[in-house]
């Protein structure tokens, strides 16, 4: 489950997203009624290609502590941060950037800069150098300082 899983997150980053969408489909099938982990990174890509309402149905009877990715998919990265900083689960670096992301875009660069310097302090804590780079050119494209 969890191979399938990374493969969509790859498969988006390499921009072959018939091949994410396929991936998503199938794991959509597998995850409904589950309580098993992987639903992190199907959240992330069915929000990204639309499969968000298919993937919310599967996970409707699932344990609390999968709420979390059921924010994502209502694209609310802000709630989905805080859930995941709640849980200690490390996606909550990614909802930040999400958050900011999606912040700026609504122009709303000053609660954005938080949610984006946040995410960036956490992918250098992991070393996470394309995050890294992804976070600090979101915030040099915004015009927003880029901590030393």
């Amino acid at each position: 489950m969890q191979t399938l899983s990374h493969s969509t997150i790859v498969s988006v980053e390499l921009g072959r997203l018939e091949e994410a969408r396929a991936t998503v489909a199938e794991l959509v099938e597998l995850l409904g009624g589950t309580d098993v982990l992987g639903a992190s990174e199907v959240a992330w890509v069915a929000e990204m290609l639309g499969a968000a309402d298919a993937l919310r149905t599967a996970l409707a009877a699932t344990p609390v502590w999968l709420e979390p990715y059921k924010t994502v998919l209502d694209r609310d990265f802000e709630r989905a941060a805080e859930l995941f900083a709640a849980l200690g689960l490390v996606d909550e670096g990614y909802a930040r950037f999400k958050a900011g992301e999606k912040l700026l875009a609504e122009g709303r660069a000053s609660e954005a800069d938080v949610h984006v310097h946040k995410a960036l302090a956490f992918f250098r804590s992991l070393g996470a150098t394309r995050y890294i780079r992804k976070t600090e050119a979101l915030l040099t494209k915004a015009g927003l300082e880029i901590p030393a």
